[in-house]
């Protein structure tokens, strides 16, 4: 490539969007191609050049070389280039041409350098300077002008995933969340759909904030695109049942075994944590016994909370028996949850309270404090058991607890 002929700078700034510097003879439009495409292939970046060439195009020119020129494009110096004219000359780039970057980072495998480029033009406090059409247009300029620049289809889902990332990922959910629904019925509109996987992360990351009006709204929007699996269903359920939502979780439900797609133990935990909140326990036990997995622990804590919480002791005493049966050690929150809900002691069988705790010490089970407490305060209360009180409370101070003041 032949050395870059300079330009005669011009005393011009970028603060408007409007102003336009007088059109190039044809001799000179050449020449700033030429310097364009040398600021843009090549390294170290020469700014008196930048400057120089950049006073001579608009926006909208700027956007019509970088179309021409994106096979030449070398992201790294490219990436130079905008960021020194976004901070140094505050030259106004459209979302086309910041677009187009992001599609040669994102073709070059530079993802971090493009999750903070997506993060700052996202964020209106933290923007380079970006010629809008209205300022309230950012979001959808910006999809509209990723899909109008992508050069492939495999570059626009690439582009729209990490979209997506970056709303999920970089923003406090507040904001970032109603950024990546906004996208998705965006897109959707236009005929495009991010990727399974990243529909999946999105349907996850809304239900762990609890938002499932929005959960449910990505689903149906996704369907009309992609068909969706067990990792679609299965957050989308347990958003539905934190949500109050159980009926209608209940026929997400169905409706996934119908589409012959079998749930994961995951999927039947939610479920059935949703049903015994819900005061449902005994649908709960019915789909329990017609699970096609083995439970897991996981289920077995819903369940005995469930029970525990109807006073129904005895029968999550036969579901302490059957874990055992099947080698399904029980852990520190079945323990908990049968003494903490006094599933001993409303029985008045303190014997047995104190047995579920030196087993959960036996096996070496965590103990939280509470429990500890629960257990040692009836005791000295019961008068007749204050030796094993004492011991108790020794074994809390041995595992750094503080026994209340009530002894």
């Amino acid at each position: 490539m032949r050395p870059p002929l300079p330009l005669r700078p011009l005393r011009r700034l970028f603060s408007s969007a409007v102003s336009r510097p007088s059109p190039p003879p044809p001799d000179e439009s050449h020449l700033l191609r030429r310097n364009l495409l040398s600021l843009l292939a090549r390294a170290p970046l020469n700014e008196e050049l930048c400057t120089a060439t950049l006073s001579r195009l608009t926006p909208l020119d700027l956007d019509r070389h970088l179309l021409e020129l994106r096979p030449s494009i070398h992201p790294r110096h490219a990436l130079r280039l905008f960021s020194y004219a976004s901070d140094r000359l505050h030259f106004p780039f459209t979302p086309l041409s910041f677009s187009i970057l992001l599609h040669s980072l994102l073709l070059a495998r530079l993802r971090s350098p493009a999750h903070l480029l997506l993060t700052r033009l996202l964020d209106p406090l933290r923007s380079p300077p970006l010629l809008l059409s209205h300022s309230h247009n950012r979001l959808p300029e910006l999809l509209h002008s990723l899909a109008d620049s992508s050069p492939d289809d495999s570059s626009i889902s690439a582009a729209l995933d990490v979209l997506l990332h970056v709303c999920c990922t970089r923003f406090p959910p507040d904001h970032g969340l109603p950024l990546a629904v906004s996208s998705v019925r965006i897109l959707v509109d236009r005929g495009l759909c991010p990727s399974l996987r990243s529909c999946n992360f999105l349907i996850s990351s809304l239900a762990k904030s609890r938002k499932h009006r929005d959960a449910r709204c990505v689903f149906d929007e996704m369907r009309r695109f992609l068909s969706p699996d067990v990792f679609s269903y299965t957050p989308l359920i347990d958003a539905l049942c934190k949500g109050g939502r159980v009926e209608e979780a209940v026929v997400l439900f169905a409706e996934m075994e119908n589409s012959g797609i079998s749930p994961t133990v995951v999927t039947y935990n939610a479920l059935l944590d949703g049903l015994c909140k819900h005061g449902m326990v005994a649908e709960a036990l019915r789909l329990k016994e017609r699970m096609i997995v083995e439970p897991s622990v996981v289920t077995y804590n819903v369940l005995i909370n469930g029970l525990v919480k109807l006073d129904r002791f005895v029968e999550a005493n036969c579901l302490l028996d059957e874990m055992e049966q099947k080698g399904i050690r029980p852990n520190e929150f079945v323990y908990n949850t049968l003494i903490d809900g006094h599933l001993c002691v409303l029985a008045g069988q303190m014997e047995q309270a104190e047995q579920l705790l030196e087993e959960m010490l036996m096996r070496k089970t965590v103990v939280n404090e509470g429990v500890f407490n629960s257990v040692v305060s009836l005791m000295v209360k019961a008068g007749s058991r204050f030796e094993s009180a004492v011991r108790l409370i020794k074994e809390m101070l041995l595992r750094d607890l503080k026994p209340e003041g009530w002894f």
